[in-house]
């Protein structure tokens, strides 16, 4: 059982290596995101510290949603995304797999 999820989960890090503008342009929304909250609220240091900690995680959140599309759509369109779900794991442990790939 555990070889299969290996093998799942090399395959998704082999694309998410392979197609670097999944990963990179999730980054890159951050830091413009936070780069444009922090000009937003000038240089009141108070008003920084207290908000700061939501406003990281939003971006964060925003980020992610902008590369989920991306998790599931390559096995989709060349058929595979019917194979896994038709695998012996359980669903939840191979959905697991894919979503690590790529936000971790």
């Amino acid at each position: 059982m555990w070889g299969d999820i290996k093998v799942l989960g090399y395959r998704e890090l082999s694309l998410v290596i392979y197609h670097r503008t999944l990963w990179i342009q999730p980054i890159v929304f951050f830091f413009i995101v936070m780069s444009l909250f922090h000009f937003s609220l000038g240089v009141e240091q108070k008003a920084m510290m207290s908000l700061a900690p939501a406003a990281i995680w939003v971006t964060v959140l925003l980020a992610v949603f902008l590369s989920l599309e991306h998790i599931f759509q390559p096995d989709y369109d060349d058929g595979s995304l019917e194979q896994i779900i038709l695998l012996p794991q359980p669903l939840t442990l191979v959905l697991w797999m894919d979503e690590t790939a790529y936000v971790g």
